[in-house]
């Protein structure tokens, strides 16, 4: 349920766009930046394409040119090229980054010359995100929050083992996509009682096994 939400909302999102813009009926063409590509991300490009004829106005077209498509590859810096690129295509109306990293990035753009979409920002407060009143505050930029509490992901582990030390096996992409993720993390679990050991998912399988020979517990991002 809450994919379709999240659809709707940025449906209604890019339908405000084009009628606050232009006034009457319109084809807006909006250019997308993900992570991956994976499954998951061209899925949810699948669905959003899927559930749209049903969310806007017949008079209304919203459309997702192939040619206007980045794959950042998990790459972070092939992410901010991509954004870049959207921002001056004039042939792109407006922006969607799908993915946490891709969404991180757009959200801290220096520039928002035409509407952006980010649709998986974790947690705004957490990630240092701007917030103004439950919106971004910032003129064409808006975000949708999931709101994950790690913290409470840590008491929820806590009610089925009790444990002092946590080992978080993360992607180096993500960390350096959203460096403040890391400090964030450690915060919360200190909060907790708990010291946090983060382990890059990059490394070998045998590394891993043997960083993780004395762990108490394993979270895995």
């Amino acid at each position: 349920m809450k994919v379709f939400r999240n659809i709707r909302f940025i449906a209604a999102f890019f339908l405000f766009v084009g009628i606050s813009s232009f006034g009457f009926a319109k084809t807006l063409r909006v250019g997308i930046v993900f992570d991956g590509p994976s499954d998951n991300t061209l899925g949810f490009v699948r669905e959003i394409e899927e559930e749209l004829p049903n969310t806007i106005h017949t008079n209304d077209k919203i459309l997702f040119p192939a040619d206007s498509r980045v794959a950042g590859k998990f790459d972070v810096n092939k992410i901010k090229i991509g954004l870049v690129q959207l921002m001056g295509n004039k042939n792109v109306d407006a922006i969607l980054a799908i993915g946490p990293v891709a969404s991180h990035l757009a959200a801290n753009l220096d520039n928002y010359s035409k509407p952006v979409i980010a649709a998986h920002i974790y947690n705004a407060t957490m990630q240092k995100i701007k917030q103004k009143n439950g919106t971004s505050g910032v003129k064409n930029l808006s975000y949708i929050d999931m709101n994950l509490d790690i913290g409470q992901h840590i008491d929820k582990y806590q009610e089925i083992k009790t444990f002092k030390k946590l080992h978080l096996l993360i992607s180096p992409y993500m960390l350096k996509g959203i460096p403040q993720l890391a400090d964030s993390l450690k915060i919360q679990t200190e909060k907790a009682g708990v010291d946090l050991k983060i382990l890059p998912s990059n490394i070998r399988a045998g590394e891993i096994a043997t960083s993780l020979k004395d762990a108490e517990a394993v979270y895995v991002a």
